[in-house]
């Protein structure tokens, strides 16, 4: 699968995902979705190369629902036609977790020059089978924007360049690149295969069951980079109930304990890999990247809590760090954007990367403040105490209870993590007390365990599997508020 997203593995399940931004964004009409569609089912459609779709291919008739057409413009989105008989075509698949897509010319996976032509860009409406619940967007491409309409994803992207990685055979990749024989999974690849002019590559993950709370805040994130890999993690709280609005987050479960370095503030992480530092003609390699968070998540993640506060001052108060191991850690130029259309939200973005294996990091002063304040009055509101001992029955997979269970807190919440196939379920109490936790799946709870929890922090990990979230319940049997915990996507074209 040389011209397809290749693998795209989840390191984390889904949450909220805000996303890190690239390429540099002009003025906000430029995410305008342009004139009505004028394109017919399966126009621009073509059969997926040989051997690259490994799900349902929509030139066939097994796609038997609502084909996907393609689009083009010529003038920024002003206006669009088919691209039905012209030279731009698109191939899309749906498989088990996600439907992808390339848009290519009608010889050719390598748009060439036209592909990069002033003013073109594309638009790809896939409509969505019944049942499938689409969630974000991610991908190779310079994205405009990532929509929904009718149950049906709409993409409008631009072409970008690549230097590519081919990902075929472990046996063939090393003979390609003995600098990375030993240490394949986190090599720097000194050079690319092959040099794509313009490319587009991208895919939209779905859901087949209700969307759990994480997932929703999954949706409508998108990421576009010109890249061969990258992962993505976020940590993120919305302000506990009854908190005074702030907004903090803490990787390692414990709530803020008074002390500046034993919480941080809510950060997107954005991991380049598998990115050649040379073009395969020998040029330094370089790149960009583009992410979309929606306002819901903006504001919650990013924001100071305050209703009054409106995007543009959100965006305005963003911050990007990059980190190397061997070039240490610089800010970048970058830019972040409140935008309105067609979805309501803030583009941040990276116009200039350069590699092997560099970390964006994504933060918010607003957020970072909001934090301060909040685990000073935290911390001065009470007063430790000890907690009681701990009991449990029910089912489970393991529990313990953290050494800062004298932590005051001002309202129990639950922050949920989830590692490929493990959850940890964090329960922060006000007060020592008892507490159930359950699984929900399509609805219906299972209990997993019955426990008296300490004041402060509590863990507890069970096995994880798609479609599954978690409830805790107090000593009263009232359903214990959720906070947004963090996730990590892996994606590699």
């Amino acid at each position: 699968m040389n011209h397809f997203l290749s693998r795209v593995t989840r390191v984390l399940s889904t949450t909220a995902v805000v996303v890190s931004a690239v390429v540099c964004v002009s003025s906000s009409s430029v995410y305008a979705e342009g004139r009505a569609s004028v394109a017919a089912a399966g126009d621009g459609l073509r059969a997926a190369d040989a051997g690259s779709c490994t799900g349902i291919d929509a030139s066939t008739s097994s796609w038997s629902w609502t084909k996907p057409t393609l689009e083009f413009s010529t003038d920024s989105g002003a206006t669009y036609q088919s691209a039905s008989g012209t030279q731009w075509q698109t191939s899309v698949c749906r498989d088990t977790a996600r439907y992808w897509f390339i848009i290519r010319t009608s010889t050719a996976a390598d748009m060439g020059s036209a592909g990069l032509a002033s003013g073109l860009q594309f638009k790809v409406t896939v409509p969505a089978k019944a049942g499938d619940t689409y969630m974000s967007a991610q991908g190779y491409s310079d994205m405009v924007s990532y929509s929904e309409t009718s149950g049906a994803a709409v993409i409008v992207t631009k072409a970008a360049s690549i230097a590519k990685l081919n990902f075929d055979s472990q046996q063939a990749v090393l003979a390609r690149h003995p600098e990375c024989k030993g240490v394949l999974e986190q090599c720097s690849f000194e050079k690319a295969d092959v040099d794509y002019v313009a490319t587009v590559i991208q895919h939209i993950d779905y859901s087949t069951a209700a969307l759990n709370e994480q997932q929703l805040w999954q949706k409508g994130l998108w990421v576009g980079a010109s890249v061969n890999g990258f992962s993505i993690s976020m940590n993120c709280s919305s302000p506990p109930s009854g908190s005074s609005g702030s907004t903090y987050s803490d990787p390692s479960g414990s709530p803020p304990s008074g002390s500046s370095g034993s919480s941080s503030s809510p950060e997107l992480k954005v991991s380049i890999t598998n990115t050649p530092h040379l073009k395969f003609s020998g040029e330094v390699n370089s790149g960009s990247l583009k992410t979309f968070f929606t306002k819901d998540v903006a504001t919650k993640c990013f924001g100071d809590g305050k209703s009054t506060t409106t995007l543009a001052q959100i965006a305005e108060k963003m911050s990007v760090q990059r980190s190397e191991t061997k070039e240490g850690t610089t800010t970048p130029v970058f830019k972040a954007e409140a935008v309105s259309v067609p979805v309501e939200g803030i583009v941040v973005s990276v116009p200039n990367m350069t590699f092997s294996n560099p970390i964006y990091s994504v933060k918010n002063t607003l957020a970072a403040q909001s934090l301060a304040v909040y685990t000073q009055n935290n911390n001065s509101s009470s007063s430790p105490s000890s907690s009681p001992s701990s009991s449990s029955s029910g089912s489970s997979s393991g529990s313990t209870s953290d050494s800062s269970s004298s932590t005051p807190v001002l309202k129990n919440y639950v922050r949920t993590t989830v590692n490929v196939t493990k959850a940890t379920i964090t329960v922060v109490l006000v007060t020592g007390q008892k507490i159930t936790i359950y699984r929900k799946v399509n609805g219906k709870l299972t209990l997993l365990k019955s426990m008296t929890g300490k004041k402060g922090s509590n863990k507890f990990i069970t096995v994880f599997n798609k479609g599954y979230s978690f409830v805790v319940k107090d000593s009263k049997g009232k359903v214990i508020s959720t906070q947004i915990t963090s996730t990590s996507l892996r994606h590699f074209v």
